[in-house]
């Protein structure tokens, strides 16, 4: 009998060997899954995408200026037939401590001013005007053409510049001035090098002469000697009546000299 029972507990313990042990400790972990790494969604190729250009500011409508007034041209009455113009030009006595610093005659003064407007002169400027008259005064020089203010020796001035006899784009000026004198009455006309500056000249009255340096009319440029007698020619109505009053000498030896300038 006891051997039977040893027999019954063998086989329960041999059951109970082939059971899985339920001690904690001598368990088996079940293998902890490795993680997975996630595949990488499908990347989508980049696209440069420029960005889109600033628009710059727009220049600002520039509003239309008014336009300036238009200064008006003044009107310049004709005048009559036998009626003289009204002067343009103006002039200037600038004899302020000169030997001759007289005032010039009236009529010398409407003479120059009239021939100044006719060709488009700005100013005559008078640099030696008029002395007392010769023996009823010390203070006087040179030729008695000056006395009692009847000749001038004188620049003229044309869009603010003084012209020159020597140069030549002046000369036309100068031509027509001296010929608009003669054509009014001037008798006396002094110019060229060696008497004065290149700037200056002399017209007034006297005797009819047209000099150069030394009072000698050879001396007085042929321009200005020409300028001159077609003064005369139109003053007296032709060629023929002007030659008939012309001296045969044109010199004024008592203008040799010029020093009060």
């Amino acid at each position: 009998m006891f051997s039977g029972l040893m027999g019954i507990f063998r086989t329960i313990f041999r059951a109970k060997s082939n059971l899985p042990s339920s001690d904690p400790g001598s368990a088996t972990p079940d293998p902890v899954p490795e993680p997975t790494t996630p595949e990488p969604a499908p990347s989508t190729p980049s696209v440069d995408i420029a960005p889109e250009p600033v628009p710059e500011p727009s220049e600002p409508i520039a509003t239309p200026a008014e336009p300036e007034p238009v200064a008006e041209t003044p009107t310049v009455a004709t005048p009559a037939p036998g009626e003289t113009p009204a002067p343009t030009a103006q002039l200037i006595e600038d004899t302020a401590g000169k030997t001759r610093d007289l005032p010039i005659s009236a009529d010398l003064r409407a003479l120059l001013i009239g021939a100044a407007s006719e060709v488009g002169i700005d100013t005559v400027r008078v640099t030696s005007g008029g002395q007392c008259a010769k023996g009823t005064c010390e203070k006087r020089v040179g030729s008695t053409r000056h006395d009692l203010g009847g000749a001038a020796d004188l620049e003229i001035i044309k869009d603010g510049r003084t012209l020159s006899l020597l140069n030549f784009g002046d000369r036309e000026t100068y031509r027509d001035f001296l010929q608009a004198c003669a054509k009014l009455g001037a008798t006396g006309i002094g110019a060229g090098p060696g008497y004065m500056t290149e700037f200056r000249v002399h017209v007034g009255y006297g005797s009819k002469a047209i000099w150069g340096a030394g009072g000698k009319s050879a001396n007085a440029p042929e321009w200005v000697r020409s300028a001159v007698i077609n003064g005369w020619q139109q003053a007296t109505g032709g060629f023929e009546t002007a030659a008939a009053t012309i001296p045969e000498s044109l010199d004024s030896d008592d203008e040799e000299a010029e020093t009060d300038f």
